[in-house]
């Protein structure tokens, strides 16, 4: 299935298609007119009151893939602005911040007895985004 649409400020392209035996694929890009719209840097900008008096506004892209491969999970996210931010609105090293973040993330569907089980790790990854509280980099395991 491919899918195009308008939400918001934003266009969203992607495409996915389920197989026998339950596999899946999907995978897709996101232009956003605003990156300041996104959750973390909106809640960012509102606490320090910047969010109603930005300088300049930002695009920014996000993209996904996911591969389901029952019982094994593969997917990676990216997002990240076109171009830097001018410094009054967001900072990072004395320069205007171009905030990106990255996720990687596997995992393993299983049964345990009755209830289904699910184990995973993860790779986090961003880069001009300590102003955001986001971490430079994090690995996450999870059953």
């Amino acid at each position: 299935m491919v899918a195009l649409r308008r939400i918001d400020e934003a266009v969203q392209l992607g495409y996915g298609e389920d197989h026998l035996y339950g596999s899946f694929y999907a995978f897709g890009a996101d232009s956003l007119n605003s990156l300041a719209d996104s959750d973390a840097l909106r809640e960012s900008l509102e606490d320090s009151g910047r969010i109603y008096d930005l300088q300049k506004t930002v695009a920014g892209i996000a993209l996904f893939a996911v591969l389901d491969l029952e019982p094994f999970l593969v997917s990676a996210e990216y997002v990240g602005a076109s171009e830097q931010f001018d410094v009054a609105d967001l900072e990072f090293d004395g320069d205007g911040a171009k905030p990106a973040a990255w996720h990687f993330e596997l995992g393993y569907g299983f049964q345990i007895g009755d209830f289904p089980a699910w184990a995973g790790a993860a790779y986090q990854k961003s880069v001009g985004s300590v102003g955001l509280g986001l971490p430079e980099s994090r690995v996450l395991a999870a059953l």
